[in-house]
């Protein structure tokens, strides 16, 4: 068990006590594939991201989503509803989904919840087929496509 920095601010049974439950731990190694490049490694990082641009107009707020919008990226859009619809000025919400690649339950679980308190069926555009299934299968509006 090696020494750490830790152990200086602990009495010594601490110590003992401390070393004996370290050894129950379960610990991972985590190694570079040398296999892969930096080049897969930027594409996933790429695949992963998200963007968002917004606007309130006149009552409606437009969304433009890009990437993914899963457990990481459902934050953003949350702040961003909670910053347009503070005061409760929000009438209707068009998303433009022709770049978002990917929505994961944590995202779909956030525009239910922007709908329900939004109190009109989300309008969405450019929805390519995944993202269309999921949505439906959730019963996120009709795909009114607005």
């Amino acid at each position: 068990m090696p020494e750490l920095s830790v152990y200086k601010q602990l009495a010594p049974e601490q110590i003992v006590r401390f070393k004996e439950a370290m050894r129950h731990c379960h610990y991972w190694v985590i190694t570079l594939d040398e296999t892969k490049g930096l080049h897969d490694t930027a594409r996933f990082m790429e695949e992963q991201s998200f963007a968002m641009e917004y606007a309130l107009e006149k009552g409606i707020l437009h969304l433009s989503l890009c990437g993914r919008l899963d457990t990481i990226s459902a934050p953003q859009l949350l702040l961003v509803w909670e910053k347009a619809n503070h005061g409760g000025n929000i009438e209707g919400i068009r998303i433009d989904c022709t770049r978002l690649k990917y929505i994961s339950s944590a995202g779909i679980r956030l525009l239910l919840e922007i709908q329900e308190n939004c109190g009109r069926p989300l309008g969405f555009s450019g929805v390519n087929a995944k993202v269309k299934e999921i949505l439906q299968q959730n019963g996120l509006a009709e795909l009114n496509e607005s």
